[in-house]
């Protein structure tokens, strides 16, 4: 999930390349901290309106289905509900910090984790929990006012120097959680940027939301609100998988245009007006079609790796270096340069040099 200002948008994600598949915004919650996946419904807390919401998971995209659960019916932050676990149609878990003493959140000290299929409350008494995060047959949460990582047994998994927000279970002896401040860190974040949802996967990397509070004009009057990048850490090293602010800048046509791309298009407005105006959004996954380069350049040269599709390229003054091609058709043409071609030499192919 975005969050931006007052609108939410929930993104989806190719689970192996991490590329957005598609979005779309949502107008029932607020302030929404978690969610989960059923087998046809997203469940999504609404911290902001005391409320865990469904959504049916439908072609056309997401529906929204009413109010599962709340604690209150106070239609405003009152118990600060943040995580949500799924586990079967009998076990739902959410936490939630419970009433403030004073004005201060604070000053809450009497969290509690629920089942809300059934209502029961599992345990009390848990300062400021976060993230609940089930494993077999055992629940693990951050007792973040406490610094503490613990069981629902009550066993204290580790203690950390800071804020313990984000949690995920390796094994039985290890888990990966997220400081605020950071000491004992898992990554390190530049100056202002905060490290948060940490989640492992299938080959042992882990991705993770990176965020800075920032504000932004809207109406004349400015909005506190955060930038955010999906990232992922893969031996080692850090890079940055998607821009997740709602309505990030998109490449200029020009540009587009000059790398080769003379159909390209770039929306008035980015996705964000896309979507305030109702316009259709798909959850399909695009079928692409061979793609065809076209590069033209005068007084410098051109480099071009690891492209697949039909390529065509020309400079005047310049040489062409072509590094990682899979392409059947290639013609190249310079004045005053030099060309290098990496790549196969396929049957049936057309290779102009």
């Amino acid at each position: 999930m975005v969050e931006c200002g007052d609108e939410v948008c929930v993104v989806l994600l190719d689970a192996d390349e991490l590329r957005p598949l598609s979005h779309q915004r949502i107008t029932r919650v607020r302030s929404p901290h978690s969610l989960c996946v059923t087998d046809d419904t997203v469940l999504i807390v609404s911290t902001g309106t005391d409320e865990v919401v469904a959504y049916r998971w439908e072609p056309g995209g997401l529906t929204f289905q009413g109010v599962v659960w709340t604690p209150s019916h106070a239609g405003t932050d009152t118990h600060h509900l943040n995580s949500i676990v799924y586990r079967d149609s009998d076990h739902i878990w959410v936490t939630a910090f419970g009433p403030k003493a004073s004005d201060l959140w604070q000053s809450a000290s009497d969290g509690y984790i629920c089942n809300i299929v059934d209502g029961s409350v599992l345990k009390t008494g848990i300062n400021q929990p976060h993230s609940v995060c089930a494993f077999g047959r055992t629940m693990y949460y951050c007792e973040s006012g406490t610094q503490g990582v613990t069981r629902l047994d009550g066993a204290r998994t580790c203690r950390a120097n800071g804020y313990t927000r984000g949690l995920c279970v390796l094994d039985e002896h290890r888990a990966i959680w997220q400081l605020l401040p950071m000491r004992r860190q898992l990554t390190q974040p530049p100056s202002g940027w905060t490290d948060e949802y940490p989640r492992v996967l299938g080959d042992g990397s882990i991705l993770f939301v990176r965020t800075r509070p920032t504000s932004r004009k809207v109406q004349g009057g400015w909005i506190e609100t955060n930038h955010a990048q999906l990232e992922l850490l893969r031996a080692g090293k850090v890079r940055v998988v998607a821009d997740l602010s709602y309505g990030a800048n998109e490449l200029s046509n020009a540009a587009l245009n000059y790398y080769g791309h003379a159909n390209a298009k770039v929306l008035n407005g980015g996705f964000r007006k896309w979507l305030q105006e109702g316009r259709a959004v798909s959850l399909d996954s695009p079928h692409v079609d061979r793609a065809k380069f076209e590069v033209r350049a005068i007084n410098e040269g051109i480099h071009l790796a690891e492209i697949s599709g039909d390529l065509s390229a020309e400079s005047t003054n310049g040489s062409i270096i072509l590094d990682g091609i899979d392409s059947a058709n290639v013609d190249l043409y310079t004045v005053n340069g030099n060309i290098s071609y990496d790549g196969p030499i396929k049957d049936k192919g057309l290779y102009r040099l």
